[in-house]
């Protein structure tokens, strides 16, 4: 069985270090990635699924933006490729001090009560071939975001779920997967929902 230290506190570790880049006078989207990649390549997945699930969201375009860089970095990484390429435009898009400000706080709360549920088990949705079909799923929900951000609260609903599933490929929790693909299941109940609310 895994070490279950080397998972402790893996989400607030990375939500830390990208509190310190956004501290500085001039933060990108580029930034946050360059720091989430030190920490590995699922934590580069789950750094802008945490920007669309915090108040960030609110910024036109950001949720878009993020799902097609989870669609690229997941997408790339199935096919094995060792560099990851983003479109430059998106990397050097620069995000407001005081709405970071608020998200990291939001991050935080999110991260410190992940990490104490998290630890190893349930190995067998965490190792191959469920590994490459998490990534997989992931690279679509990306790909949807776009589409989704039209919905009021969608794309957050859908980062939530690439955050649970990154997470766990991190900390080797299965837990993790089985709540993500379950929250994934219910998604489609709650959009008709709410769409229907407001229609009404």
């Amino acid at each position: 069985m895994a070490d279950e230290r080397q998972y402790h506190g893996a989400l607030q570790k990375l939500v830390q270090r990208l509190k310190v880049v956004a501290e500085g006078d001039r933060a990108t989207v580029g930034d946050l990635l360059d720091e989430a990649r030190h920490v590995s390549f699922h934590a580069l997945a789950l750094a802008p699924a945490l920007m669309v699930v915090t108040p960030l969201s609110a910024i036109p375009g950001l949720s878009a933006a993020g799902g097609i860089v989870i669609f690229l970095i997941c997408g790339q990484h199935l096919f094995g490729r060792d560099r990851l390429w983003l479109p430059h435009t998106m990397t050097e898009r620069q995000l407001d001090r005081s709405k970071l400000e608020r998200s990291f706080k939001v991050a935080s709360t999110i991260a410190r009560r992940l990490d104490r549920l998290c630890r190893p088990r349930l190995a067998f949705l965490v190792r191959p071939p469920m590994r490459a079909i998490l990534n997989a799923v992931c690279a679509i929900l990306g790909i949807c975001m776009p589409i989704m951000e039209l919905i009021p609260t969608s794309s957050s609903l859908i980062a939530s779920v690439v955050v649970l599933l990154q997470l766990a490929l991190i900390t080797e929790d299965g837990l993790l997967v089985a709540i993500g693909l379950t929250v994934l299941g219910l998604i489609p109940f709650a959009l008709s929902s709410l769409i229907t609310a407001v229609s009404g």
